[in-house]
Parts: C-alpha cells; structure tokens; sequence
C-alpha cells in the first residue's frame, strides 16, 4: 500500500522512503529531487555524484556511505563500533566527571582521569 503524497522516484518511479531517521529520503539536499535510496545507491555506485536535476554535488558523507561502508559489511562494524566507543569516551570525559576529579586534586588526593577507567 503507497503513502498518499509520498513522493514517486524519478528514477524507477517506486515510492521514495525513507531514511535512518524516519524521514523521507532526499538525494539532493538543494532541490529535493526525488529518488529512492536503491537509486541513489546505483548513482553513487557508477560514479555520478552530482544530482540529475540540479548539478548539485550529492552530500560527502552519504556518498561515502554508499561507496565504501555498503560494499563491505566489514566497515559497517567497524563504523557502528568507532560510533560507540567514542560515545563511551565522551561520556567518560564529561564536564562532571571532570570537575570531580579537579576537587579530588584540590583536597589532596591525587586521583586521575585513569582511575575512572
């Protein structure tokens, strides 16, 4: 069953769908050209990386997705695992951790960053 007013891809003319964020997909971020994502996949994929409407050079970062992480699955896992330790370190590294670890400096004891690890 078709979402009524979900734009049709210009493309293949299956319905356009949507993204990792549960909005609708869109190619071009300039003209809102639509195209599916297995479209713009095959673009990207032969080496088109500006939009068929407006000559707009497609995003960097989901050209790169298309090209390197969906050729091969291996680099999804290593993205997905980068993603999540870089989180975790950020919220080792939070301000509060921080400034509990200056006022135990400040009352003499010498803890560091490490011993939160």
């Amino acid at each position: 069953m078709m979402e009524s007013g979900a734009p049709i891809c210009q493309t293949c003319g299956e319905q356009v769908g949507h993204d990792a964020n549960g909005e609708l997909f869109v190619a071009c971020h300039d003209c809102n050209y639509p195209m599916c994502k297995s479209c713009f996949e095959f673009e990207i994929k032969e080496g088109r990386k500006v939009c068929l409407r407006c000559g707009s050079p497609y995003d960097e970062f989901e050209t790169f997705i298309v090209v390197h992480i969906l050729e091969n699955p291996f680099h999804l896992l290593v993205t997905h695992l980068f993603i999540y330790y870089s989180y975790a370190n950020l919220c080792l590294l939070s301000p509060e951790n921080l400034l509990d670890d200056v006022e135990k400096k400040g009352s003499g004891n010498q803890s560091t960053m490490a011993s939160h690890l």
